[in-house]
This record gives structure tokens, C-alpha cells and sequence, in this order.
């Protein structure tokens, strides 16, 4: 059918082209459907918190969200709660307390930090039960783990605990500042003091106990490391301009191998990059400089889950909850961690698969996983 063997040849190397370049166009739509969906779920989640934030600036606007709704009827019912609990403090006010109490000091130590009572949990959208019937209570200094398989329901109680998911039946009380540390921390796009101090605004006249704070979880040298990736930086900055073509100005060329006069610099324009100017002598410290690149991108996991765990050392809350959040660190730095949670006084629930953590927790909660139900375990 063909007698040129050539022609013969030409067509089949076009057909696998066409073939190969087919492939290649499927693979990358498969790609993208991957990353539609995730779009499609950021849209959703950041369109009910529109539309929420819009019922709160117009309560009398009327939409038919059933999770705008929910979260409508549960403000409502948390501000009925909050009524009553203040007919009972007026109440207990009447009564009167003796001069030399302290009302604060008594109310930071009779109730419970932590409490469920009769909790039943089910998904959302699968309805299964994760969590049926829990009831205990935390006081200050009170510690608990929670072990189980996955999907047993361990992120379904820090879930309600955050106020995320509703309880079936029951309920989880907390009193006093919650600070959640996860596994994979956040970081904003910001200095290092920042992050110590999320969510509030880093006070420059603070720069010693943030410095103390870093060397107590072991990142003192990150500060260092910090100057030595901006000095990097700048070299790569400057080896970067200077390399264009050999251009150093509009009207003078220079080799490569020629030497540069350091007083010609003063007066030269170099173009513009991504990284900041060298530091004055009078600049601030470090700890208030924004690198060039995510933290995520320059903490290693391990650093990652220290710089998180330093906001437990800054803001002191009444409850720690950490969800797998020493994961990525030695056994030496987890036993250190617990440590200062132990001098801090504070009430501290984990999540973990690592049964090693048990000896630094009172208590420890086993959720059986194929059945929603429990068991404690000293």
C-alpha cells in the first residue's frame, strides 16, 4: 500500500506525536479536575461565611442557608444560656461574698475548664455516630489524651470543642482562652514575632521576652538564621544584577572577570529584585522582619510545630488542645514540651497515636472506632 518507505515513516512518527501530545492533554485535564474541586470547596466554605457575616450586619434579611440559619438559632440559644447564668451570678452576688475573697479567683477555680455532658456526635452528612453518651469534666492542671483508629472520632470532639460541629445530643461547656496548636500549624505572611503572638499585633517593646520565649522551645538560633538567609539574600541580589548581560549601567558594560570600583556603586541603578535592602545598624530586631519567603518554606515540620507550641508560652491559656501536634519533633523535645506545660499549670488536652505520650496525661480516653463507643484509661 505504501511504497515509499520514507512516507510511511513520517506518518507514523506524526500519529505518535498526536497520540503522545492526546495523552498529555488528558493527563492535565484529570489535573484540573483535582483542582476544581478543591476551588469548588474553598468557594463554598468562604460563600457561607459571606453570607453569614451578611446576616449579622442585616439580622432582619431573611436567606434560605440552613447553615446560616443553624448558626442563627445557636447564637440565640447561646445568648438565652448566657442570660440565665447571669440571673444566677446576681443571684449568688445577693447572697454576698465575705470581704476578703477574691470573686475572680473564685470563679477561675470552682468550675470546670473542659466539660461534656452526655455527648453524642454524628457526621454531618454521613449521619454515622462517631462519639455517643461521653461525659467528664476538666478542672485546671487536669490533662487527657485522646487514642483511637483513625476516623474514630478524635477531630469530631475538638470539632465541637471549637464550636465547628454542632453536638447531636448533649453538650461541651469550656471556660477561660482555648488555644488549638494542630499538626500542620498556620503562619501568616509576617515577622517572627507575629507568629508568636497570633492572632495579636507584636508589641516591639516585648523583644526580650519573645527572644526568652524562643530560646525556652529551642529556636533562639532561629534568629541567626534569619540574619544569615537575608545576607544570602543580598549576595544572591547582587551576583544576580550584575550578571545581566554584564550591564551595570545605561551607558558602561562591564566583563564578567573585570574588577568593580566599590565607590562606583554609590551612583549606579541597579534593577529592582525581590528581596529587602541590607538592615541599617538602627533597624528593629529580627524578630520584627518579614523574610521574602512563607515560613512554611523555611521552618522544617519539627521548627514548624516549636514556633506554634511558643504561643502557648505568650498567651497562657486556660486550655491547650493539641492535636497531634508533637508529631514532627524527638522524643527528648516532646518530653521538654510537656514540661513546660506541666510548669505553666495549665489544662491540656492531646490526640495522638503515640502511646509513649501517655505517662505525661492523668487520664486517657480510648474511642473504639467501630462502634462509637469509649472507654477511660488510667
Amino acid at each position: 500500500m505504501y511504497d515509499d518507505v520514507t512516507h510511511l515513516g513520517a506518518i507514523i512518527s506524526q500519529n505518535t506525536f498526536v497520540t503522545m501530545y492526546l495523552v498529555s492533554s488528558f493527563s492535565t485535564l484529570v489535573d484540573m479536575s483535582g483542582k476544581l474541586a478543591d476551588l469548588a470547596g474553598y468557594t463554598h466554605r468562604v460563600g457561607e461565611m459571606l453570607e453569614i457575616m451578611r446576616l449579622r450586619l442585616q439580622p432582619d434579611t431573611l436567606y434560605n442557608n440552613s447553615t446560616a440559619a443553624e448558626v442563627l438559632q445557636f447564637e440565640e440559644e447561646e445568648e438565652e444560656e448566657k442570660a440565665q447564668q447571669l440571673l444566677v451570678n446576681e443571684e449568688k452576688d445577693s447572697r454576698g461574698y465575705p470581704d476578703d475573697t477574691d470573686i475572680s479567683q473564685t470563679t477561675r477555680s470552682s468550675p470546670h475548664v473542659l466539660s461534656f455532658d452526655n455527648l453524642t456526635i454524628c457526621h454531618p452528612i454521613t449521619k454515622r455516630h462517631l462519639v455517643r453518651d461521653l461525659s467528664l469534666s476538666l478542672t485546671h492542671s487536669t490533662t487527657l489524651l485522646f487514642h483511637g483508629p483513625p476516623a474514630a472520632g478524635k477531630s469530631s470532639i475538638l470539632r465541637a470543642i471549637k464550636s465547628l460541629w454542632e453536638p447531636s445530643l448533649g453538650s461541651v461547656r469550656s471556660t477561660g482562652d482555648v488555644l488549638f496548636l494542630p499538626q500542620r500549624p498556620y503562619f501568616t505572611h509576617g515577622s517572627l514575632a507575629a507568629q508568636i503572638t497570633l492572632p495579636e499585633v507584636p508589641d516591639p517593646g516585648k523583644v526580650k521576652e519573645l527572644e526568652r520565649i524562643l530560646d525556652k522551645v529551642g529556636l533562639g538560633r532561629v534568629l541567626e538564621e534569619c540574619q544569615f538567609w537575608e545576607q544570602s539574600c543580598e549576595e544572591d541580589n547582587f551576583v544576580a544584577n550584575s550578571s545581566i548581560s554584564g550591564v551595570i549601567s545605561p551607558d558602561k558594560s562591564i566583563a564578567h572577570n573585570e574588577l568593580i570600583d566599590p565607590e562606583s556603586l554609590h551612583n549606579t541603578c541597579l534593577p529592582t529584585c525581590c528581596c529587602p535592602p541590607p538592615t541599617p545598624p538602627s533597624s528593629p530586631s529580627l524578630l520584627f522582619r518579614t523574610p521574602t519567603r512563607p515560613w512554611q518554606n523555611i521552618l522544617s515540620p519539627g521548627n514548624q510545630q516549636l514556633l506554634a507550641f511558643s504561643r502557648v508560652l505568650y498567651h497562657r491559656p486556660s486550655l491547650v488542645v493539641m492535636d497531634e501536634a508533637t508529631s514532627a519533633v524527638s522524643s527528648d523535645i516532646v518530653t521538654r514540651m510537656y514540661g513546660m506545660l506541666r510548669e505553666l499549670g495549665v489544662c491540656y488536652v492531646s490526640v495522638s497515636h503515640d502511646e509513649t505520650l501517655d505517662r505525661f496525661h492523668d487520664r486517657v480516653l480510648v474511642l473504639e472506632g467501630d462502634s462509637p463507643g469509649w472507654a477511660f484509661r488510667q
